[in-house]
């Protein structure tokens, strides 16, 4: 009796002991798969190399500065000065100015040039001496006054053509439409003892019997 008793007691010692071992291997094969979190800090390692790598990439692609272009030195001005019972344009290279109107009536008052008589018969039919007092813009109309030498002298194809190249010289620009004539700071209504009536601000249409040679 005792016997079996010892024996059935050893029987259950040995169960016991089996299942212990068996849920500690368990619990220890449970703790040794930690896969998630070593999946997360690869994946964050994974980002950040990504970003670091984003923006070297977009700062290193930014263009250079481009430098500002040098302002002009020169521009072209088109003058009309008398050719036979017309009047035609020549194109003169001048310093550059952005009051490119006054610009353009100072050199018309200068008459041809020496190279610009070259094979031509040019002639200004503005009497020498004759100066620029001021010149305006608005609303398309350019407001010259001159000296009191505008007038002096000549027919009525002289008065007329030297008109008319103040008017095409002008009129070349886009702001510019129609030109009024000043002479001392008063407005002029009828031009010279010719007669000639400025009763409106003067067009090239105005002097379409002297329309240029080139046109």
């Amino acid at each position: 009796m005792r016997r079996s008793l010892a024996v059935t007691l050893a029987l259950l010692l040995v169960v016991t002991l089996t299942a212990g071992g068996l849920a500690g291997c368990k619990k220890k094969t449970e703790q040794a798969k930690p896969g998630d979190a070593e999946t997360v800090v690869t994946t964050q390692s994974s980002d950040v190399a990504t970003e670091s790598s984003t923006v070297v990439t977009t700062s290193s692609t930014n263009p250079p500065p481009v430098p500002p272009d040098a302002p002009p030195t020169t521009m072209v001005v088109r003058l009309y000065f008398g050719y036979e019972d017309r009047v035609m344009a020549v194109e003169r290279t001048v310093p550059y100015s952005q009051a490119t109107a006054k610009t353009a009536m100072l050199e018309l008052l200068k008459g041809p040039s020496a190279t610009e008589l070259k094979g031509l018969a040019l002639h200004s039919e503005i009497p020498k001496g004759t100066t620029l007092k001021s010149i305006s813009v608005a609303n398309g109309i350019a407001k010259v006054d001159l000296s009191d030498t505008f007038d002096d002298g000549g027919g009525t194809l002289s008065v007329t053509m030297r008109l008319a190249q103040v008017v095409y010289t002008l009129t070349q620009y886009g702001t510019i439409n129609s030109v009024e004539f000043y002479m001392g700071g008063k407005k002029v209504n009828v031009f010279s003892g010719e007669g000639v009536i400025l009763d409106h601000p003067q067009k090239p249409a105005d002097y379409y019997d002297l329309i240029p040679v080139d046109a």
